[in-house]
């Protein structure tokens, strides 16, 4: 009898490069890919900070190869996962299989997708909205699925950051995050990254904070309160607390840091 595929040669076959070139970005997506579970444990310990998450629903859109939602059904948190890609799933069950434990998962788009209002106390959705075509309507519909009071974890790259225009964090490319689409297409086959980009939405800061408040959410920066406190210890701290505070809040968070994680509550009149 054959043996079974692991979940990495599993990947292997059914992911492979855009392009001949992009070999390097492969393996870097790959190492990425399969530290998942240690992510997924990371936010997991993160959120029962916000709240308690025994007995809740949590819903992973674009969970990609199944990472964070096998580190949630691993300590006994509901979870339902989807992607919009066949072979994503299929390395998840694997994966999942392998760590002894059973996804609820499902073919599904974040921009429509087939739950109740109200369906889920956390959402959650990583490296996912810079993809979109229609980032908006991601944005409406997690407000309908997400319960009163419910909590999303979301990420998104900062184009404004020196850091992204000197390498963006998909095709290690300088400037890119400044091209318009069809400038990047063309780019990313020029490099052979691609045949093109996939990066199709970089907000500003306040772009994302105004679209998740205009359908009842609130989004708080999670780097923001660790870059304060990591000035709380040093004399200049101690001294101008204002202007560090609003060094980090307008200028640090807005300008310099090269990725926004944001904890994000939906409101209870709603």
């Amino acid at each position: 009898m054959a043996r079974e595929k692991t979940a990495q040669e599993l990947w292997k076959e059914l992911i492979t490069p855009v392009v001949p070139g992009s070999y390097k970005l492969y393996e870097l997506y790959l190492k990425y890919t399969f530290m998942g579970i240690e992510r997924g444990q990371w936010l997991l310990d993160t959120l029962k900070k916000f709240k308690q998450l025994k007995g809740k629903r949590v819903l992973d859109i674009g969970s990609g190869s199944g990472g964070i939602s096998i580190a949630f059904v691993k300590n006994d948190v509901e979870t339902v996962n989807f992607d919009t890609e066949r072979k994503y799933t299929i390395v998840a069950q694997r994966w999942a299989e392998e760590n002894g434990v059973k996804l609820n998962q499902m073919l599904a788009s974040g921009e429509e997708t087939p739950f109740k209002n109200e369906s889920f106390d956390v959402v959650i959705c990583s490296d996912v909205i810079e993809h979109l075509e229609k980032p908006e309507k991601l944005v409406k519909e997690i407000s309908r699925i997400l319960k009163r009071n419910g909590l999303l974890y979301i990420t998104c790259p900062n184009k404004m950051s020196p850091r992204l225009i000197w390498e963006d964090n998909h095709y290690f490319l300088p400037f890119i995050v400044l091209l318009p689409r069809k400038l990047a297409d063309v780019y990313v086959r020029a490099t052979s990254r691609g045949e093109k980009t996939e990066v199709l939405f970089l907000p500003t800061y306040s772009k994302l904070v105004k679209m998740f408040k205009n359908v009842g959410i609130r989004l708080y920066s999670f780097e923001l309160q660790n870059k304060i406190n990591s000035f709380k210890n040093a004399s200049v701290y101690k001294k101008l607390p204002g202007l560090i505070n609003f060094y980090c809040k307008h200028v640090y968070l807005k300008w310099i840091s090269p990725f926004w994680i944001f904890i994000g509550r939906k409101e209870n009149s709603r």
